[in-house]
């Protein structure tokens, strides 16, 4: 269901047999103003709109020539200063990227562009939508969820001030779907309860492109939202109101032989039966849509492991062990993998099979780390694209501020220069001289003031960035603590043949299932906030080695020895002795803190 959601509200158009139409006529529109290799200030402001405005459909033909084209369009709008065709040719290249080559640093780097430049002239405001709603989409396709939320939730608020009523409903099913994503099932609840009780949701077209697959786009909109607002109602034990609700949408997508989305509301379905305790009903269900829907592998690993949570709870093990087996060779999400193998621990426990039993909650542990490992190093990538972003922004203010500090002391050399010219006359010197003096210092003033401001604006953004990094790591820590204690808790349980014991471990793995959360990559974040201070002790102790750079950090972040310590999974004798080998290469007497030194350090950055 979740997939379906991500394929519903992020659609990429298909090319039909209009879109060939209008790319000949945009194709044609070109060659007759010969574009391609000729100087800049070929085109006027008025052919370069038209020319972005006929590129918006063809994002998805994958063609470099069009890329060339868009970046033409660019040039073209550059050397004519002209700001709307500048604006247009940014997200018509965010949009390229996106759909196409997936690159992340080009897509971003468009799509911020265009950000900033909406902000600063108000011009084509109505583009914001589209692009917060394209960043949340490839945000919540690599993991990072809550990232997605934020830029979903600006679409929705940008697309209320615009007063756009499909922009509006769009943004809201979006943030519904996300939010079952995430598990927020009260908010997913209320999203989508009010849209269905809007008049104006019933005429919804959701996911344009598929209109050319004989969709009905009214009833499509209908089934996604029932199927939200079911499997939310499900997931917060209102069993029978969600029951109702996915029947409604099984019904629908029967009516319009949607067999794939048919397939899914079913296997929620039968979930539902499970939790209401009707095993027999869950069982036939799956052993159904496993028989009818054997074409869509994804849907039916998913009904695999519900078919064998019922067949445990009707006593058939064996069965039930079959049916995970088999789930486990199929098509799914890692998510459903670990559930899998879980659930398949357990039944090989139940028939007390330690040998088969233990690689299953091994390989379970492992999936999920892997999961962790991918989220956090797709969220550090992200981030370090954003910090570069934000530091090339910064260079540029920086720039533009130099240049008005040099304009200042321009105006304060022709102050000085004034008093010297008006001293041959007394009076006036003494009248004009006060005040061109009074002008003088209020410019030195302003300027100090200016240098003030700024050093307390970057002081609180690295306060900002270390208080957010401390929360991680505590989080992480905390993580580590529990895997370290079910894994503990399991061999013991597993070599003494404690059965009740092992039922503490089921439990306390399903407590961590439903509460752990993505972990960052500590390390590289870290090194990712500081690049001022690694790089000068680099440059200030040449003998540093990674891991001692590493340990730098970590003393910055105020760690103590047993944070370093589980941190970095060694003890903390080690720790203790590469921050003695640090103090050698420093040359840093036992009396002086590091983390005093390291300040001193960073100050002189």
């Amino acid at each position: 269901m979740l997939k379906k959601f991500i394929n519903s509200i992020f659609p990429i158009a298909g090319v039909t047999s209009t879109l060939c139409f209008q790319s000949a006529c945009l194709l044609s529109f070109i060659s007759s103003f010969s574009i391609f290799g000729q100087a800049p200030n070929t085109l006027s402001n008025t052919q370069i709109d038209s020319l972005n405005s006929l590129s918006k459909p063809f994002y998805v033909k994958n063609d470099k020539l069009d890329m060339a084209h868009y970046k033409n369009l660019l040039n073209q709008s550059i050397a004519n200063n002209h700001t709307k065709g500048i604006i247009d040719s940014y997200y018509n290249l965010g949009n390229y990227y996106y759909y196409n080559d997936k690159q992340l640093d080009s897509m971003l780097y468009f799509f911020d562009q265009t950000i900033i430049l909406i902000e600063k002239t108000d011009i084509e405001k109505k583009l914001l939508p589209d692009i917060y709603r394209y960043k949340g989409a490839y945000l919540a396709v690599n993991g990072m969820e809550f990232l997605s939320l934020e830029y979903l939730e600006k679409a929705y608020e940008v697309s209320l001030e615009h007063g756009d009523t499909e922009a509006i409903l769009a943004a809201k099913i979006n943030l519904a779907g996300l939010n079952l994503k995430l598990k927020n099932y009260e908010k997913a609840i209320s999203l989508a309860s009010e849209l269905l009780e809007n008049p104006a949701t019933l005429n919804y077209k959701l996911g344009n492109s598929l209109k050319d697959k004989g969709y009905n786009l009214v009833d499509y909109t209908n089934v996604t939202l029932n199927d939200i607002l079911g499997a939310s109602l499900v997931e917060t034990n209102k069993l029978k109101e969600g029951l109702a609700l996915l029947k409604i949408s099984d019904s629908i997508s029967r009516k319009n032989q949607w067999d794939q989305q048919t397939a899914e509301t079913q296997t929620w379905i039968a979930r539902t039966y499970l939790d209401l305790g009707d095993i027999k009903k869950a069982i036939l269900l799956c052993e159904s849509i496993n028989t009818e829907f054997a074409d869509f592998p994804g849907n039916t690993k998913l009904t695999n492991l519900i078919l064998g949570k019922a067949l445990m709870q009707d006593g058939q093990i064996l069965k039930a062990i079959g049916a995970l087996e088999e789930g486990l060779t199929l098509e799914g999400t890692k998510e459903e993998q670990i559930t899998i193998l879980e659930t398949l621990g357990f039944a090989y426990l139940s028939q007390k099979n330690l040998e088969k039993s233990k690689p299953q909650f091994i390989k379970a542990i492992d999936i999920r780390d892997s999961i962790q490992h991918s989220r956090a190093k797709s969220f550090s990538r992200y981030s370090s694209i954003s910090y570069n972003l934000l530091e090339t922004q910064y260079k540029n203010d920086n720039l533009a501020h130099k240049n008005e500090v040099l304009e200042a002391k321009a105006i304060e050399r022709e102050y000085l220069l004034g008093v010297l010219v008006l001293s041959i006359s007394v009076i006036l010197l003494s009248i004009l001289g006060y005040v061109l003096l009074k002008k003088y210092y209020i410019g030195k003033r302003t300027i100090k003031s200016l240098k003030a401001n700024e050093k307390a604006i970057l002081e609180a953004q690295i306060k900002l960035r270390e208080d957010e990094l401390s929360a991680t790591m505590v989080h992480f820590t905390k993580n580590m603590k529990t895997i370290k204690t079910i894994v503990k808790d399991l061999d013991a349980s597993l070599v003494k043949k404690d059965y009740g014991a092992l039922e503490v471990v089921k439990n306390s793995l399903q407590e961590y299932q439903k509460s752990s959360s993505t972990a960052s990559l500590l390390t590289d974040r870290i090194e990712s906030q500081y690049p001022g201070i690694s790089m000068q002790l680099r440059e200030l102790y040449p003998n540093f080695s990674p891991n001692d750079i590493k340990h730098c950090l970590m003393i910055k972040l105020g760690l103590s020895l047993k944070e370093t310590a589980q941190l970095f999974n060694i003890t903390i004798a080690a720790v203790k002795s590469a921050r003695g080998r640090m103090r050698k290469k420093m040359g840093v007497d036992k009396e002086v803190s590091l983390k005093k030194h390291l300040s001193l350090v960073a100050k002189s950055a």
